[in-house]
Protein backbone atom coordinates (compact mmCIF):
# COMPACT_ATOMS: atom_id res chain seq x y z
CA UNK A 1 0.00 0.00 0.00
CA UNK A 2 1.41 3.75 -0.92
CA UNK A 3 0.06 6.77 -0.18
CA UNK A 4 -2.10 7.27 -3.27
CA UNK A 5 -3.97 3.81 -2.39
CA UNK A 6 -4.55 5.45 1.28
CA UNK A 7 -6.15 8.48 0.11
CA UNK A 8 -7.83 6.66 -2.79
CA UNK A 9 -9.68 4.42 0.00
CA UNK A 10 -10.71 7.62 1.32
CA UNK A 11 -11.86 9.57 -1.35
CA UNK A 12 -14.00 6.79 -2.52
CA UNK A 13 -15.61 6.46 1.33
CA UNK A 14 -16.76 10.34 0.74
CA UNK A 15 -17.58 10.16 -2.75
CA UNK A 16 -19.86 7.41 -1.82
CA UNK A 17 -21.57 9.84 0.50
CA UNK A 18 -22.83 11.70 -2.66
CA UNK A 19 -22.51 14.74 -0.23
CA UNK A 20 -20.72 17.87 -1.35
CA UNK A 21 -19.76 19.25 1.74
CA UNK A 22 -18.77 15.84 3.35
CA UNK A 23 -16.84 15.37 0.40
CA UNK A 24 -15.60 18.95 0.37
CA UNK A 25 -14.44 18.81 3.80
CA UNK A 26 -13.15 15.52 3.28
CA UNK A 27 -10.30 16.14 0.72
CA UNK A 28 -9.44 19.70 2.63
CA UNK A 29 -8.61 16.58 5.92
CA UNK A 30 -7.11 14.78 3.83
CA UNK A 31 -4.80 17.38 2.48
CA UNK A 32 -4.11 18.70 5.65
CA UNK A 33 -2.75 15.40 6.86
CA UNK A 34 -1.33 14.00 3.90
CA UNK A 35 2.09 14.09 5.03
CA UNK A 36 1.27 12.35 8.87
CA UNK A 37 -0.21 9.50 6.36
CA UNK A 38 2.42 8.88 4.60
CA UNK A 39 4.52 8.99 7.34
CA UNK A 40 2.58 6.25 8.95
CA UNK A 41 2.16 4.60 5.89
CA UNK A 42 5.95 4.48 5.61
CA UNK A 43 6.20 2.96 9.38
CA UNK A 44 3.28 0.68 9.16
CA UNK A 45 1.87 -0.21 5.89
CA UNK A 46 0.04 -3.39 7.25
CA UNK A 47 -1.63 -1.19 10.03
CA UNK A 48 -3.63 1.05 7.15
CA UNK A 49 -4.21 -2.24 4.92
CA UNK A 50 -6.02 -4.41 7.56
CA UNK A 51 -7.57 -1.14 9.41
CA UNK A 52 -9.08 -0.42 5.43
CA UNK A 53 -10.40 -4.25 5.17
CA UNK A 54 -12.14 -4.00 8.18
CA UNK A 55 -13.54 -0.38 7.82
CA UNK A 56 -14.79 -1.52 3.93
CA UNK A 57 -16.37 -5.15 5.40
CA UNK A 58 -18.56 -2.57 8.14
CA UNK A 59 -19.44 -0.42 5.38
CA UNK A 60 -20.36 -3.60 3.12
CA UNK A 61 -22.41 -4.92 6.49
CA UNK A 62 -24.15 -1.74 6.76
CA UNK A 63 -22.71 -2.11 10.48
CA UNK A 64 -22.54 1.34 12.24
CA UNK A 65 -21.44 0.86 15.03
CA UNK A 66 -18.61 -1.69 13.79
CA UNK A 67 -17.73 0.42 11.20
CA UNK A 68 -17.44 3.37 14.14
CA UNK A 69 -15.56 1.33 15.89
CA UNK A 70 -13.14 0.19 13.04
CA UNK A 71 -12.95 4.08 12.23
CA UNK A 72 -11.96 5.13 15.56
CA UNK A 73 -9.20 1.69 16.05
CA UNK A 74 -7.46 3.29 12.90
CA UNK A 75 -7.32 6.57 14.22
CA UNK A 76 -6.14 5.43 17.48
CA UNK A 77 -3.45 3.41 15.96
CA UNK A 78 -2.45 6.69 13.19
CA UNK A 79 -1.79 8.71 16.19
CA UNK A 80 0.29 6.05 18.22
CA UNK A 81 2.65 5.40 15.32
CA UNK A 82 3.14 8.81 14.62
CA UNK A 83 4.05 10.01 18.20
CA UNK A 84 6.50 6.79 18.22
Amino acid sequence: IDVEDDLGFHRAILAATHNRFVIGLGEAMTQLYSDSIQRSIQLQPEHALSDHRMICRAIKERDLSLAKDCVDHSIDLWADTLHK
